[in-house]
């Protein structure tokens, strides 16, 4: 069996809900992206594609505020897996104080936070411009959130307070196995590059390993779009035992089974034991998810 963890289904009602809610970047966004790519809103359609592959689906929540409160009504009472945070929240990053109740929440229950990005194109590339250009806030940007989410958590103390908390990060594990050999040193050297007038933008939690350690807590998933060499570099950052099946569905040309297939193909033609195949395409998320 294989166990797809990370796709995306936004129901009509949701989607008219937004329409009316005014004209913000993030909703226009979300509004076009789904307007050409109709198994985001047609359920009769979705669920023809998903026949090709199973039918047994669970959900995850996306979290509002109040959020805790959210957590016990959707995991306690609904059966939701887990839930699913942004990478910052109107610009405010993820490691605020505000945001501890959630960690600990989670972690108390033993469920897994599901991590997305959220840029859209009013964050300009450059302080000197109004917007973002050719769309690199999504191609690039993205992955730079994820990594940030990552970084804040890891140096705010996150993880060291909380050592059990299961969050797994979309997109491979975005910037970070890729450049594991910056982030390592780098952060071992962490004051080194700031003057002493700023010191206070280096203070962190007293850590007990090395920060890139902490980096190794995460769990990633595969949704590299057919990025074979991509999907290696996760595992061996990360290990198969922190790396599950995701495919990003249904935002493929194909609209649909098109990045489920080329991300099958990928992990079939990687030079894998079986053992670790088989806890990347299940075995993790049953563990993880407690299916």
């Amino acid at each position: 069996m294989k166990i797809d963890v990370f796709c995306h289904l936004m129901p009509r009602t949701y989607a008219d809900r937004l329409a009316s809610h005014g004209q913000s970047a993030d909703a226009a966004n979300l509004r076009l992206r789904s307007s050409g790519v109709p198994a985001m809103v047609d359920l009769d359609l979705r669920f023809r594609q998903m026949e090709e592959f199973g039918d047994d689906y669970r959900q995850v929540i996306s979290l509002p505020a109040p959020a805790v409160e959210e957590i016990d009504h959707a995991c306690g009472q609904l059966g939701a897996l887990g839930v699913q945070l942004y990478t910052h929240v109107n610009g405010h990053p993820m490691d605020e104080p505000r945001f501890e109740p959630v960690y600990r929440r989670m972690a108390e229950l033993d469920r897994m936070i599901w991590v997305h990005p959220s840029r859209n194109s009013s964050w300009a590339d450059y302080p000197t411009e109004k917007r973002s250009r050719y769309e690199l806030w999504w191609v690039f940007g993205w992955e730079y959130d994820t990594a940030l989410f990552m970084g804040r958590l890891v140096l705010s103390g996150v993880l060291e307070r909380y050592p059990t908390l299961k969050i797994l990060v979309h997109h491979g594990g975005s910037l970070v196995p890729h450049f594991s050999g910056r982030v390592g040193p780098g952060l071992d050297q962490l004051g080194a590059r700031t003057p002493a007038d700023q010191r206070e933008d280096v203070e962190h939690y007293p850590l007990s390993k090395r920060p890139l350690d902490y980096f190794r807590m995460f769990y990633a998933d595969t949704a590299m779009f057919g990025a074979q060499h991509a999907i290696r570099c996760s595992l061996d950052f990360f290990g198969a035992d922190h790396v599950l099946f995701a495919s990003d569905s249904p935002f493929d040309p194909e609209q649909g089974p098109g990045y489920i297939r080329s991300t099958i193909a990928n992990l079939e033609a990687l030079d894998l034991t079986d053992e670790d195949r088989r806890l990347i395409y299940e075995g993790n998320a049953r563990r993880l998810l407690r299916l």
